[in-house]
């Protein structure tokens, strides 16, 4: 039996790895993983991030690039971590299923959804990190005991004690990653204190437990901040600007969620003894994971691997409900209402990359353009060039930009990739232009900008030729004034144009 269990997952890895290979040839390309990269190596060498330099994630990401060169290690971070969910998503549906086949089938679709370009699975965002980090956790926490309905659970009670505190370390840390964390996070917890008051009392050491280890995790991180000095500058990147940066307008308000989720705790506790509990979790699942989703109100596709676990598990599960009889199908009933939720909001936001034909579209220009430069059909620069414009542009002009002794490097525009991939600092805080206008008055972004450019006299300027948020009623004119007098245009590409000081 275990012989088999092995050999199925080891199906799932081997296709795993097969779909994420490409990945480990991509160019630097993807705009926020050279944000992550380029913050990461000013943070190797000293700069305090917040303090420094800027972006409104929580920290966890950009310590995690400060350990890693270069983009191919990035991008194996990321498999790591889509084995690593893998791995644990395959346990979680074998205990929520009871069918080790329908499990598989489960962790068969989330590979694929998870992995493939069509959700830009291939590109190493935030949702690769901490949703594997989150399902770990689950698994701890239901193997810990707190759920008495699941049979594998630790026999010894401190042992589960443990698991539950590993449970809240993982979880904490997933936290510190991305904060949409926390709603997957509430998915295993809120069964345990609402839905059956009766047993609080004897689960209360796990939550405890639980409880202890985030806090572990949380005082690190203040230790963190108080050490470089850098808590309020932390608290107002990474918790105030993310709530400008969020809007709840496309699906969901404020209020609209507590509601709802209210609504949802008092029907599961109506009926807490007619629904099984893996139909609770499920349907909590689907509803956090849609919330999570389209939190932002945009239709980046890489928000939408959120949603991946609940609709991969929830499908299946609702299939195995319709089979059985009158229980089940009111179950089913329960999981098709949740799943249409799901699916719908899909249509909402109107993400094109869940269009059938579009998807299609996607997976075979990816796997097929690979599969051209591995066999040598098509040389390396067209490989690249199927992923952006603009690398050609970065590739072009990155030796010349590497070999300069200096550290700074100034890019006029939107092009984190470049100050990644040629190992240099930006002259301000900003690795991006959009982040300059949202933090500075436009009246003062001009300033910063020439600030840090008389300042750090780099070497090199490249200034953007697709810079559309620059050209939007700003007079940039005092920039080209300092910049024509002091440097000379070397290079002039589609996408950007190079300049050498004097």
């Amino acid at each position: 039996m275990q012989k088999k269990f092995n050999g199925s997952l080891l199906i799932l890895l081997v296709l795993l790895i097969l779909l994420r290979l490409p990945s480990l040839f991509e160019p630097y390309w993807y705009g926020d993983e050279g944000i992550y990269l380029s913050i990461g190596q000013a943070l190797s060498r000293g700069w305090v991030l917040y303090r420094d330099i800027f972006d409104h994630k929580p920290p966890m990401i950009y310590w995690l690039a400060s350990f890693l060169p270069n983009i191919l290690a990035w991008k194996m971070l990321g498999a790591v971590m889509a084995i690593v969910g893998l791995s644990f998503f395959y346990k979680i549906a074998q205990i929520l299923l009871k069918n080790k086949w329908l499990a598989w089938t489960a962790s068969l679709i989330w590979v694929l959804l998870f992995n493939l370009p069509v959700l830009e699975g291939n590109v190493v965002n935030a949702e690769v990190l901490f949703i594997p980090l989150v399902l770990v956790g689950a698994y701890c926490w239901l193997r810990s005991g707190v759920l008495k309905e699941v049979e594998d659970e630790m026999e010894q009670k401190w042992k589960g004690m443990v698991a539950a505190g590993v449970a809240g370390v993982v979880w904490a840390l997933s936290l510190l990653i991305k904060s949409q964390a926390l709603l997957e996070v509430g998915i295993w917890i809120l069964p345990v204190v609402f839905l059956n008051l009766k047993e609080l009392k004897k689960r209360l050491p796990y939550l405890l437990s639980m409880l202890g280890g985030g806090v572990i995790v949380a005082a690190g991180g203040l230790i963190w901040s108080l050490v470089n000095n850098n808590l309020a500058a932390m608290i107002d990147s990474a918790v105030f600007y993310s709530l400008t940066y969020t809007s709840w307008a496309s699906m969901f308000s404020g209020k609209t969620v507590v509601i709802v989720l209210a609504g949802l705790l008092g029907f599961l506790w109506w009926q807490n003894k007619h629904i099984s509990w893996e139909v609770k979790i499920m349907v909590l699942w689907l509803f956090c994971s849609t919330v999570g989703t389209t939190l932002s109100g945009r239709n980046y596709a890489h928000y939408w691997l959120q949603l991946t676990g609940s609709v991969a598990l929830g499908g299946v599960m609702l299939i195995k409900q319709l089979t059985r009889k009158t229980e089940g199908l009111k179950m089913a009933g329960i999981l098709a209402v949740f799943m249409g939720v799901a699916m719908g909001s899909a249509k909402v936001l109107e993400v094109r990359e869940l269009e059938a034909k579009t998807a299609g579209k996607i997976i075979v220009e990816y796997y097929g353009n690979f599969i051209k430069y591995m066999n040598k059909q098509q040389n390396i620069f067209a490989w690249y060039a199927s992923f952006d414009n603009l690398v050609k542009d970065n590739y072009a002009v990155a030796p010349l930009i590497s070999s300069d002794e200096g550290e700074y490097l100034l890019i006029w525009g939107n092009n984190p990739s470049l100050y990644a991939q040629t190992k240099k600092l930006p002259v301000s805080a900003y690795v991006t232009d959009y982040h300059l206008y949202d933090r500075v008055a436009q009246e003062e972004a001009l300033n910063v900008w020439l600030a840090g450019l008389v300042r750090k006299q780099p070497t090199f300027v490249v200034v953007m030729n697709n810079d559309d948020e620059s050209a939007k009623g700003r007079d940039w004119a005092g920039f080209y004034d300092y910049l024509r007098g002091r440097y000379e245009r070397i290079y002039k590409g589609e996408q950007l144009e190079l300049w050498q000081l004097f």
